[in-house]
């Protein structure tokens, strides 16, 4: 037995997921360590089982629970991510554990059960490619005692990332769009050509190569994300040229008591940039989102953006509240 086994705590059981029962189980594990780790979102079974069908994972094999004499305390999961460059396939790794078991190895047990696990299933996918392996995991600024540990098994910093907030009660800026573009509603005939006029406009965003059509449009199912009737979309005769695939959280808003809507995935085609359409959108669905009884807006950036959003992100009024770090350690890297 190593020595790590040994330190674990007695009645300590780590297995793979069983059944449904686990995703309820991941939930509310996540959900009742969000306060210790700062973080301003819930979540539930049905997201849980989402995230990883968009993964393209199945559950037996990537996750790992934690049950200390049958109850469980934490998860983790394994999963194998994006390919980056063309070279690079990036190994996702989550988990959590309930603040009053953290410290005792439990998270360290399972992070080693998620490497191997994101390891094992992109070596099935993807044999003999000659891809560089790179475990990647994104981190709250709140969550402390998951930094300290990432980091004591080698992972560093890599990426950065802003949480802006703003007050729908403070004037919003008019404007305009320019001659010839509009917006027009979102529906289920037009999903498919906003979805895939947002996969052409983000590729020039970090760690984006792309998605299948398929795996686009999974978020049409998704049980916040796929809220069309609050997409913005802007078009230019029959080709959709920008748009913002925001949401309102109605379980978080209840959770933190709070009216909040997200104006997240902005994008713009490149034949359109520069003209002022991005800044016409944020305005529009502010207004909307207040319309809507909501009293802030919200949204996440790349602190590298390419683009420079943060720029405009500040000029229609939004604020840094705090962020969001992404770490990295390279498969066989020891620390």
């Amino acid at each position: 037995m190593s020595k790590e086994a040994r330190d674990l705590p007695r009645g300590l059981v780590l297995r793979p997921w069983r059944d449904a029962a686990d995703f309820e189980a991941m939930a509310s594990i996540s959900n009742a360590t969000r306060e210790r780790d700062g973080r301003s979102w819930v979540t539930d079974a049905t997201r849980q089982e989402f995230e990883i069908e968009t993964l393209d994972a199945i559950a037996e094999q990537s996750v790992t629970i934690a049950e200390l004499d049958g109850h469980p305390v934490g998860w983790a999961g394994g999963f194998c991510g994006r390919s980056e460059d063309d070279s690079r396939w990036l190994l996702y790794c989550r988990g959590r554990v309930l603040t009053e078991h953290r410290g005792r190895g439990i998270g360290t047990a399972l992070a080693r059960r998620a490497e191997a696990a994101a390891l094992r299933v992109t070596n099935r996918k993807h044999p003999g490619d000659g891809f560089e392996r790179m475990y990647e995991a994104w981190l709250e600024d709140g969550e402390r005692d998951a930094l300290a540990l990432l980091e004591k098994l080698g992972y560093r910093p890599v990426r950065w990332g802003h949480h802006m907030t703003r007050p729908l009660d403070e004037p919003i800026p008019d404007a305009p769009l320019p001659d010839g573009i509009e917006v027009r509603p979102v529906t289920l005939e037009t999903a498919r050509q906003v979805l895939l006029g947002y996969d052409e406009a983000s590729r020039d965003l970090w760690e984006y190569n792309g998605a299948e059509e398929a795996e686009l449009m999974l978020d049409l199912d998704h049980p916040i994300w796929g809220q069309i009737d609050r997409w913005l979309v802007a078009w230019q005769g029959d080709t959709v040229v920008a748009g913002i695939l925001g949401w309102i959280d109605g379980p978080e808003n209840e959770a933190f008591d709070r009216r909040r809507g997200y104006v997240e995935r902005i994008w713009t085609r490149w034949p359109w940039r520069g003209r002022g359409i991005a800044g016409a959108l944020i305005a529009r669905n502010l207004r909307d989102l207040r319309e809507a009884g909501m009293s802030e807006a919200a949204l996440t950036v790349d602190a590298d953006n390419p683009s420079r959003a943060g720029t405009l992100y500040e000029r229609m009024g939004f604020r840094r509240t705090d962020g969001m770090t992404i770490l990295r350690r390279p498969v066989g890297e020891t620390p």
